[in-house]
């Protein structure tokens, strides 16, 4: 071997090596930087999906006596880029659709930015002033971030949708959800007044509870389980019974209303509306008969609207139905006629 071959020959492979550790180097950082743009992403995600869980407990607890927010608190008379900015959000194709036909995007009410909030004294109104400093709280614990959240109104429709905006440096997320004030199908269970009958330790209401009278709780000794009520739990007040040492307590929003969070298992959003007697049977049915016939209509109404709608049948119509090549196909037979409506589902 000639002199100097061993000397090129280390040189050679001290370069390879240097280049191996320069590309492996390069991944590794990448490979970092995705790890770390991954996180940041999921953090601005949650963050998001909290503003809009603060959102729409905002918008519960404004729900006025005939199932309408609160005009007093939401005026929708906000107008603004920030409001009209949903517009321009990348949406799925339906979405972008409903949006643009169904939503009044030019004016809306806004409930968290970094711009403007509802007034502090609105919250209070809400039984929200303690969670809303929380959240601020929350919110500004985070630097350098965009906050945005607004309700704005669905067309001719009695609902609302909460639209709210999170943005960190290149990370944005956005979400929306639909409000609807339906009163009695909302609710698993729904009472005018309540006998003296206890929901006890043992029991799971796996949703909504409502009812126009105190309702009774009975907590079994010698056990750490609580009455658990999966969805906002809305009474004028609870009546409390402790086995264990033979107590009862009256809880309600001028008597300890904060104590009910360590007695009873609340998992709704919000957890409770002490709430006196808002909403009666009469107005519920008044309501669903209004809201009933604005729904359906005649068979021969039904024929000649473009409205979407329901159909209303007489008591002796006889319905089949059949699909044929991928065509919905339904034939309606009623007063010796016979109808024939069909669709395609692609």
């Amino acid at each position: 071997m000639r002199k100097g071959s061993i000397s090129i020959i280390l040189l050679m492979l001290l370069v390879v090596f240097t280049i191996f550790s320069a590309a492996t180097f390069s991944i590794l950082k990448n490979t970092e930087n995705m790890y770390f743009r991954k996180i940041k992403e999921e953090n601005v995600e949650f963050i998001a999906n909290n503003l809009l869980e603060f959102s729409i407990a905002t918008v519960k607890m404004g729900v006025d006596n005939s199932s309408n927010l609160r005009e007093d608190i939401f005026s929708f008379k906000d107008y603004s880029q920030e409001v009209s900015y949903i517009k321009n959000v990348k949406w799925p194709t339906q979405t972008k659709q409903f949006i643009e036909k169904k939503v009044d995007t030019k004016k809306a009410t806004i409930i968290f930015s970094n711009n403007k909030k509802l007034s502090t004294s609105s919250f209070e109104k809400l039984s929200l002033k303690d969670y809303y400093k929380e959240f601020k709280k929350y919110i500004e614990s985070f630097p350098n971030l965009s906050v945005f959240s607004a309700v704005y109104k669905i067309k001719n429709s009695g609902k609302y949708l909460l639209y709210v905006r999170i943005k960190k440096e290149n990370t944005e997320f956005n979400k929306i959800a639909i409000f609807t004030s339906e009163k009695l199908n909302k609710y698993i269970y729904y009472s005018q007044e309540e006998p003296l009958i206890y929901f006890t330790s043992n029991e799971i209401i796996y949703g909504p509870l409502k009812s126009n009278d105190y309702i009774n709780v009975y907590q079994y000794s010698g056990t750490d389980q609580k009455f658990t009520v999966l969805g906002t739990l809305e009474v004028p007040g609870i009546k409390y019974y402790n086995e264990s040492n033979n107590t009862s307590t009256t809880y309600d929003s001028q008597h300890n209303p904060d104590m009910v969070y360590d007695l009873l298992k609340l998992k709704g959003n919000p957890p409770v509306k002490f709430v006196d007697s808002d909403i009666g049977f009469t107005n519920i049915y008044k309501d669903y008969s209004s809201a009933t016939s604005k729904l359906v209509l005649p068979l021969e109404d039904f024929l000649n609207t473009s409205t979407e709608c329901g159909i209303k049948l007489p008591n002796n119509a006889i319905i089949t139905s059949k699909v044929v090549n991928g065509e919905n196909i339904l034939t309606i037979y009623t007063n010796g006629k016979s109808y024939e409506l069909s669709w395609c589902k692609w």
